[in-house]
């Protein structure tokens, strides 16, 4: 996080892997496998890299993150944002900026697990 500073988070969603039926697998495991077996030979989608966060270039002044905080915690509290994301399985979330990046902190855990899976982000 050296590039980049936190604004606001937006929501919490789960995250789902799903695979067509057709493929041979049966796990996670047999998934790598497979997918280590037929170097781009299977399609994926995303909804994109890192777009699961706010974040900014570092070096962005303070009172403009300030305000972007305000501002996104404004928008993600409306009624009418809250019910369209519960909806979609999404609970609306909001901190301040340090709250946000006790909270990036903390889930850098799964950096350990995605270097030792061998993922990438740009595949």
């Amino acid at each position: 996080m050296k590039d980049f500073v936190p604004i606001a988070p937006i929501n919490y969603s789960d995250l789902v892997l799903v695979v067509h039926p057709s493929l041979p697998v049966k796990s996670v495991k047999e998934l790598v496998a497979l997918a280590k077996s037929k170097p781009r030979g299977l399609n994926y989608a995303s909804s994109g890299t890192g777009t699961p966060y706010h974040m900014a270039p570092a070096g962005t002044p303070k009172p403009v993150i300030d305000r972007l905080n305000a501002e996104i915690t404004k928008i993600v509290s409306r009624p009418d944002v809250k019910k369209a994301w519960s909806e979609q399985g999404a609970e609306p979330m909001t901190m301040t900026v340090g709250e946000f990046e006790k909270y990036l902190n903390a889930d850098a855990k799964w950096a350990k697990v995605v270097k030792f899976a061998g993922a990438r982000a740009d595949r």
